[in-house]
């Protein structure tokens, strides 16, 4: 019995070697799509979230729809909608590309509702106190609001990251 066990482990240790580098290779895709995907998403969710506040109401209108479709859909059926469905429209991604947007777009609308509870949970004192010394309502944004409003994102933020960057093994790469 023990034999076999010998047997069993260097057939699968030889095994294990030889499937090591595509293995690796397959896990760096992974991260490189993780890391583009989050990049696009934050920096898409800050736009969203900055929609969000804007005195247009389509504006407002169009960043609360997207968020609550985007939301509403699992992360691999717009997977598929961009890969499969993109040809139809006459758009034609590769697989990583395909990947990264439909994760970058999904990361966006959660990340855009974290940016912007966040925002909203700053104090409306802040906002009167600022505007009161005379700052306009972006410098007040920038220099009062956003850097109280961080330290909220920060965890929310982390959390949906760590979260979304395990769904970046779903799409399939070529």
């Amino acid at each position: 019995m023990l034999d076999s066990w010998f047997s069993s482990a260097a057939f699968y240790g030889a095994y294990l070697l030889r499937i090591a580098p595509a293995v690796l290779a397959a896990g760096l895709v992974t991260v490189e799509l993780a890391i583009a995907a989050i990049v696009l998403g934050l920096l898409l969710a800050f736009a969203v979230a900055a929609l969000r506040f804007s005195p247009m109401p389509l504006l407002r209108g169009l960043a609360v729809a997207f968020v609550s479709v985007v939301r509403g859909t699992p992360v691999l059926i717009q997977m598929f909608l961009l890969y499969f469905g993109g040809p139809q429209v006459g758009i034609q991604l590769e697989p990583f590309t395909a990947g990264v947007l439909a994760l970058g777009i999904n990361i966006a609308a959660y990340m855009s509702e974290a940016i912007r509870g966040a925002v909203v949970a700053v104090d409306k004192g802040q906002f009167e106190a600022a505007r009161a010394l005379g700052f306009s309502a972006h410098q007040t944004m920038v220099n009062f609001i956003l850097p109280q409003a961080a330290r909220l994102m920060v965890r929310i933020i982390s959390s949906r990251v760590s979260s979304k960057a395990c769904s970046s093994s779903w799409p399939s790469i070529e």
